[in-house]
């Protein structure tokens, strides 16, 4: 089984330590006891005084009062080879941190694609499901020593037909595969077109978007490649950025895409 270390970090001067090694502890429990046995990858959470006093090899999960990411409360990305993330401080912080820090540790590279059927949109055949195993979950969240943390689906859920007994979500809040909750959303590629698409589910409204190709169509897996971490941070970016917003923003929110590019910018070869 996979092992990680990964190390939450607080640059908000109004969180204390206690609070903060209370909520690492929640997670910690979150990853070994609930994610681990469904996934087959564990880790272990410590906390750090700031980024620099990270310990080598650990990835960082930073909470700030400002993550200076339009529409985005957390965000994980790759840069120079290494997975982070950015969490903004709010009231339920927790939540936010369990959602970077499970999806990062599913899909550390943002390019983790599993195949199954469409979710009922007629595309005819097969599409590539973007692995992010808290989006279809929307809002729905449990607890864990009084800490709040987010829903994740299982492998099941992409699995092409339902069947009794199946757990798709680990608080069983999801009954079918692909099936996406209040204030989720679902992304994939479709290999024919190149297009990446969404099912997003916001205010009580059901929608299938179009995102059209982003970085060149289908994430390449040579991760030394230049060009294919362009294309991952433009697509996975783009997925949880983008669907944030509201759809008359969407070209604001893809002059945001390219920013992010520019800061974080591409791992050279």
């Amino acid at each position: 089984m996979p092992s990680h270390r990964l190390a939450l970090i607080s640059e908000v001067k109004s969180v204390r330590a206690s609070e903060l090694k209370r909520v690492a502890a929640a997670l910690q429990k979150q990853v070994v006891r609930d994610l681990a046995p469904i996934w087959d990858v564990t880790a272990s959470v410590e906390v750090a005084k700031s980024r620099k006093a990270t310990p080598k090899g650990s990835w960082p999960v930073v909470l700030q009062e400002d993550i200076a990411i339009a529409g985005a409360s957390a965000v994980h990305m790759d840069k120079d080879g290494e997975p982070f993330a950015l969490v903004l401080y709010g009231p339920d912080w927790g939540v936010r941190a369990s959602h970077s820090m499970l999806e990062m540790l599913i899909d550390p590279f943002g390019n983790r694609l599993l195949r199954s059927k469409p979710p009922q949109t007629g595309e005819g055949g097969d599409v590539n499901y973007l692995v992010e195993i808290c989006d279809p979950c929307g809002e729905t969240t449990y607890e864990i020593n009084g800490v709040t943390l987010n829903d994740f689906v299982t492998p099941h859920y992409y699995d092409a037909v339902r069947r009794p007994g199946v757990l798709y979500s680990f608080t069983g809040s999801i009954t079918r595969p692909r099936q996406v909750l209040n204030n989720g959303y679902l992304s994939w590629l479709n290999p024919r077109t190149n297009h990446w698409k969404q099912l997003t589910f916001f205010g009580g409204r059901r929608q299938l978007r179009d995102l059209g190709v982003l970085g060149g169509g289908e994430p390449s897996r040579r991760r030394g490649s230049a060009h294919s971490r362009t294309a991952i941070l433009t697509a996975t970016q783009s997925i949880r950025v983008v669907v944030l917003m509201a759809a008359e923003r969407e070209e604001q929110s893809k002059r945001d895409i390219r920013d992010l590019i520019k800061r974080f910018g591409p791992a050279q070869q």
